[in-house]
């Protein structure tokens, strides 16, 4: 402590004193009093303003400015379409893996039926072909080749006729004779074709409801049946061109040369007509190709 200067000079009465010693007292100074005044007024309001910011933020959200970081995701669909349900609003949660929009999928059930059907019918087809050919097709590959050699036969014997009838003319009326017995013939075989295929898709009708193989059993032979009429058929106009061709022939003898060049060229187309159905039942009898096979898989996996 120094006489006469201002310091911290004592402890007295609960407190810490700043003052001077003089005149034989302890004076205290009136401008630190006046400082320590300011000081704790200004203590008071940063405590009082400290106070209130707290009471503030307890009441209410906190309001600043600033920016927020987040990622942007775009949303489009594999494919386009019309919407026909939006499953949220601007402004939910949503969660990993969630629908968010729904689109029109009539197109797309109907092309999935119409893709569905292709592979049914490519799966039916594949395994038609592995199991190869059904006795009933080649009985009908068989009977499709017989009408073909029938045809050319007829022909033939046209062709053969034509070149006898120009080199013997007395003998034209012996060939109508004999023309009209054939024609008679051929259609009594036109009606028993006719009789036999109407009781066979009578039975095919009987026995179809049972499907599956049975109803393509029957169906083959009904096959069967309608080319067994298509020859006799076929024969019956044959023998019927025949005997028309002799007719004229007698009636205007100068179209023998043009009867015999038809005859020829009929017999040619037969004889064509043939080699098909003799190939034709061939490629049924040694069962399907490799090419085949490969054809039949590469549509049922397309």
């Amino acid at each position: 402590m120094q006489v006469g200067k201002w310091q911290v000079g004592r402890w007295a009465s609960g407190k810490w004193q700043v003052g001077r010693w003089a005149s034989g007292k302890w004076q205290v100074g009136r401008w630190w009093v006046g400082l320590t005044v300011v000081g704790l007024l200004l203590l008071i309001a940063v405590t009082s303003g400290c106070g209130t910011a707290t009471s503030s933020q307890a009441a209410g959200p906190i309001t600043a400015s600033g920016f927020i970081e987040g990622d942007e995701v775009t949303i489009a669909p594999e494919v386009g379409g019309r919407i026909a349900e939006m499953a949220v609003d601007r402004g939910d949660t949503v969660e990993e893996g969630q629908v968010l929009v729904r689109l029109d999928d009539t197109t797309l059930r109907s092309q999935r039926a119409e893709a569905e059907a292709g592979l049914a019918a490519a799966q039916a087809n594949l395994a038609r072909v592995l199991a190869g050919a059904r006795p009933q097709e080649i009985a009908a590959a068989e009977a499709a080749l017989a009408q073909a050699r029938t045809q050319r036969d007829g022909a033939y014997q046209a062709m053969l006729n034509a070149r006898e009838t120009i080199s013997n003319p007395l003998s034209l009326n012996a060939q109508i004779d004999e023309a009209r017995s054939q024609v008679r013939l051929a259609e009594q075989k036109v009606e028993m074709a006719k009789a036999d295929l109407a009781a066979t898709e009578l039975k095919r009708n009987v026995y179809a409801d049972q499907g599956g193989d049975v109803e393509r059993t029957w169906d083959l032979q009904v096959q069967a049946a309608q080319a067994a009429l298509d020859q006799a058929q076929a024969e019956l106009q044959g023998a019927q061109g025949y005997l028309n061709a002799l007719l004229a022939m007698r009636a205007n003898p100068i179209s023998l040369e043009a009867q015999l060049h038809q005859a020829e060229s009929q017999y040619q187309v037969a004889e064509a007509q043939v080699a098909i159905a003799q190939a034709a039942l061939d490629d049924l009898r040694a069962g399907p190709t490799d090419e085949e096979v490969a054809v039949a898989e590469a549509q049922v996996h397309q």
